[in-house]
C-alpha cells in the first residue's frame, strides 16, 4: 500500500511553481505594488504584475490576465510569483506590498442593474464593479418574478 505514483511525486527539472495573489477588495486603485521583497524571498525567480502580462490591447477588464491600475472584482488577480516550490511561492506572494486605494462598489442590484443600464445608454456614470453578491440577488428576484430588495437575506 501507498507505492501510486502520483504527478506531484515526480521531479521535473525547471519547473516552477505559481502562486496567484488576489485582491482583497471588490473596486480600488492600485496605487503600486513593491515587489523587492518578494523577489528577495528564497526561491523566487520572478513576480509578474499586470504591465508585465498584459502586452496586448484587451477588449474588456475581464480578459485581463492580472489587474491593471483599478480591480474590479474581489479576488482579482493582481500578481503572479513564481518560485523553485509552492510553499515558497506562498511565502512570497505573503510579502508582496500592494498599495489599493478602495473604491465605491455597487452591492445593491437594483443600482447594479441602473447603472448598467445607464451605461449601455451611454450615460457613463461610474465605473462601480458589479459583486456576485448584487448579480445572485438579480437572478433570484427575476426566478420569482420579483425585486431583488423583496428578498430575503
Amino acid at each position: 500500500m501507498g507505492r501510486a505514483p502520483y504527478v506531484a511525486d515526480r521531479g521535473v527539472p525547471g519547473l516552477l511553481h505559481a502562486r496567484v495573489v488576489l485582491s482583497q477588495y471588490p473596486h480600488a486603485r492600485i496605487r503600486g505594488i513593491d515587489r523587492a521583497a518578494a523577489l528577495a524571498a528564497p526561491g523566487v525567480k520572478e513576480v509578474l504584475l499586470g504591465a508585465d502580462l498584459n502586452v496586448k490591447p484587451m477588449h474588456s477588464r475581464p480578459s485581463l490576465l492580472l489587474a491593471g491600475d483599478t480591480v474590479v472584482f474581489a479576488g482579482q488577480p493582481v500578481a503572479l510569483i513564481l518560485a523553485d516550490t509552492e510553499a515558497q511561492a506562498a511565502d512570497a506572494a505573503a510579502l508582496l506590498d500592494v498599495d489599493h486605494e478602495a473604491l465605491d462598489a455597487l452591492e445593491d442590484a437594483e443600482a447594479a442593474l441602473a447603472n448598467a443600464v445607464r451605461e449601455a445608454a451611454g450615460v457613463r456614470m461610474t465605473e462601480l464593479p458589479v459583486t456576485a453578491k448584487a448579480v445572485w440577488r438579480l437572478r433570484q428576484a427575476q426566478a420569482v418574478g420579483g425585486t431583488p430588495d423583496q428578498l430575503s437575506e
